[in-house]
Order: structure tokens, then C-alpha cells, then sequence
């Protein structure tokens, strides 16, 4: 429910009477998801202020604010912390006022995990009449894996996406860029022209793609084809996101924004992801895989040559910290080259995190194969690929039922 008012009846209802059973407030004729196990304040707000200062988030047509036009930063250290605390807390409030420009994501997550809270989007018309207020800065806190569970069966609800029998083919995945080098805010810095916007290079996926039945078999799951798959040159809506993530059993892609939906994918799936070469330390998909127990492998690209970047030495210098700095800033100018013409990678020169493809690929099948494995024994979909199941908390039951 959006609306730019709380109705004045809601606001009548006491404490007393909510500790006594009083109906739930501001519910339009529906009962409260919360209300049921969980208590729910009447006169309960909870504010996302703008991350740099009041009236100082500009609109999203005119900004290049990461808070307002990322929807990485957005989503991970805005919407998905302020879903976290409410099920951690056991309460849904009722009002919600993001007081800056909302992606559309952030919009659609919050009407879905709080159908009857009043959501109100932008620096006016904000809610009135509450009783107390909660107010919700950027912070790296982000859901863990009972949380990240129960968003994923109520996501999987609404978009019809089904558990993967264990018994269907293993289903390999590369979720890329765009190719006409769209789906990016961030534009390459450097000049001169560049044909990369930070997706995968041919190079990459013919590999991937060659040593795909080597791992297949060593791992003794039938064989299966590569599945190449491209994000739209602008977001579609959040049952399309969450499907290219659910459907797969291994995903493979290229560190960008779109990562996100890594929540979305099944609890026996594994996680393979690309990053530039000036950015292989960003840990910032790292830390969510571990918080949710996803398991993750990583692919860094190799470092781009002079002449396809259009970097020189009197643009980066020959200093190595400045090169970094210097290519950090010029990651889609370039494509992810894992491995080079004469076959050499990342993994070969040192880097200790990278992996090499084959090996990579032979971990990330054997994972996602003993973790069906496991799901289909015992016959219950929520279970992380350490065996352990996942608890259904009285604070999960009311984001969805278990699908």
C-alpha cells in the first residue's frame, strides 16, 4: 500500500489496547503478515533519511549519487539491512518513509515483505501522527541465512519460481553484461573509444564453455550445456531478476550491481564470480555468499593491455598503486579477459584468491552436485550446502511459506 497519509482512526488506538488484542492498524480490512506471531505498534515509523544530508539526494534522472542510482549500494546497505531488522526485531512497523528517490527494486521489495505498512517514497508527505520513530543509515549489515531464506520463499511465491528437482539436469549458467554495453550508470572514464562495459570477454566464455564437459564428467553428472544469458540493457522487474538466479544450479558472472539477487539463488547452488583485475579485493558479494552460507568461487581477469584500455604509462604512471588506482576507475572501459590468447591467467601468476577456470569449474559442479544430492535424501529444499537445514524461525513464518 502506497499512500501519502495515515489515516487519524489508526493513530487512536492505544498501547493498552494493542497489548489487550486490538485489530491491527492501518491494515485496509487485511490482516497484518506480522500479526499473527509476531506483535505489531500502531504509530511504529521507520525512516530512510537521505545518506548525505537532508534535501541533498538529488533525483535519479539528474544524480550520480550511489545511494540513489546504484542499485547495488541501494539494495545492500539500504533495503536489505532494514528488511534484516524487522525480522529480527519480530515487529513490522507502520510507516515507512524512504525520503529520497527509491530505485525501483527497493520499491517492489518493500511492498512485497510489507504488504499492509504504509510506504511513503520522496522528501514530503511523510508520515504523521507517530508514536516513535527508527531511523535507518547505510550499513555493511546485511541479512543472514535464516533471513536471506525466508525473502527467497517469499519472492519464489510471488514470481512462481519451483525448487530444481534433484533428479533434472545440473543447470550451468553465465549471467553477463549486456553486449551493446548497456546496464551501466557508470560510464568509462578514460578517453579515446572502448569496447568492454566490463562484461565477459569471447575468450572467457569459449573457455568456460570448453571446459565445461571435463568438470561434468569428472564430477559424473551427465552432460549439459553451457547457458549464456544477458541482462537487459535496463532492469526489469523483480520476478525476471530473481528468475535468472533461481533457475540456475552454478552461476557464473561478472561482478556488477545485478549480484544483488545472489539471495535468490537455491540454497544447493554455487556462486562463481568475476572481477576486474583492478578490483579482485572488493569483497563486497564475498561477504554476502558468506553471511547467507552461499558457497563462491572467484575468476579474476587478467590485467587489460595498453593498447585495448587505452591506458599509458602517462595516464597510470608506472607506480603499481596508481596503476590500480588508475584502472580502478576505468573498469568498463575493458572487457573480463580470465584467460589470454596464449592461455595464461591470474591463477598462474600468484594471486591466491583466483582460481583457474578448470579447477574452478570442477569445484563449483561437485558442489552443486553433492548439494542436490543432499536436498533430494532427505527431501527438504532449505538446506545450505553444509548439510545443516536451515531453522524455520518464528521469524521467518511470516515472510512466505516454505516452498
Amino acid at each position: 500500500v502506497v499512500d501519502s497519509e495515515v489515516s487519524q482512526p489508526c493513530l487512536a488506538v492505544s498501547r493498552v489496547a494493542w497489548q489487550r488484542g486490538a485489530a491491527s492498524c492501518c491494515s485496509m480490512g487485511r490482516p497484518h503478515p506480522y500479526l499473527e506471531h509476531l506483535p505489531y505498534l500502531p504509530g511504529q515509523c521507520w525512516t530512510v533519511p537521505c545518506p548525505y544530508g537532508g534535501g541533498r539526494c538529488l533525483p535519479r534522472a539528474t544524480s550520480n549519487q550511489r545511494f540513489v542510482i546504484n542499485v547495488g549500494h541501494q539494495t545492500l546497505e539500504l533495503t536489505y539491512p532494514l528488511l534484516a531488522a524487522s525480522m529480527a526485531a519480530g515487529s513490522a512497523p507502520e510507516s515507512i518513509w524512504w525520503q529520497f528517490d527509491a530505485l525501483p527494486l527497493t520499491r517492489e521489495l518493500l511492498a512485497l515483505a510489507f504488504p499492509s505498512t504504509r510506504l511513503h517514497f520522496g522528501p514530503a508527505n511523510g508520515p504523521r501522527g507517530c508514536l516513535t520513530t527508527k531511523s535507518f543509515r547505510p550499513s555493511p549489515r546485511g541479512m543472514d541465512v535464516h533471513q536471506a531464506g525466508a525473502l527467497r520463499r517469499l519472492v519464489w511465491s510471488k514470481c512462481g519460481i519451483a525448487s530444481r528437482p534433484p533428479s533434472a539436469p545440473l543447470r550451468v549458467r553465465v549471467l553477463d553484461r549486456p553486449r551493446s554495453g548497456g546496464g551501466s550508470k557508470n560510464q568509462c572514464r578514460l578517453p579515446g573509444p572502448h569496447a568492454g562495459g566490463r562484461r565477459l570477454s569471447n575468450a572467457t566464455v569459449a573457455a568456460l564453455r570448453s571446459q565445461l564437459p571435463v568438470a561434468l564428467l569428472s564430477a559424473g553428472v551427465a552432460d549439459a550445456p553451457l547457458e549464456v544469458v544477458y541482462l537487459p540493457d535496463r532492469p526489469d522487474s523483480l520476478c525476471d531478476q530473481a528468475r535468472r538466479f533461481g533457475e540456475a544450479d552454478v552461476l557464473i558472472s561478472p561482478h556488477g550491481a545485478h549480484l544483488v539477487h545472489i539471495p535468490q539463488l537455491s540454497p544447493a547452488a554455487v556462486f562463481v564470480e568475476v572481477t576486474p583485475w583492478a578490483a579482485a579485493w572488493l569483497g563486497h558479494f564475498a561477504s554476502v555468499a558468506a553471511s547467507i552460507r552461499l558457497r563462491r568461487l572467484q575468476l579474476c581477469s587478467l590485467r587489460p593491455p595498453g593498447e585495448r584500455s587505452g591506458l599509458a604509462e602517462a595516464q597510470c604512471g608506472r607506480d603499481k598503486r596508481r596503476d590500480v588506482g588508475c584502472l580502478y576507475n576505468a573498469m568498463n572501459c575493458y572487457e573480463l579477459e580470465v584467460v589470454s590468447r596464449n592461455g595464461t591467467s591470474p591463477c598462474a601468476k600468484g594471486q591466491g584468491r583466483c582460481r583457474c577456470i578448470g579447477p574452478a569449474l570442477r569445484q563449483a559442479v561437485a558442489w552443486a552436485k553433492e548439494a542436490r544430492a543432499a536436498s533430494g535424501a532427505v527431501g527438504v529444499a532449505e538446506r545450505r550446502t553444509s548439510g545443516r537445514p536451515l531453522l524455520r524461525s518464528t521469524l521467518a513464518r511470516p515472510w512466505g511459506r516454505p516452498s
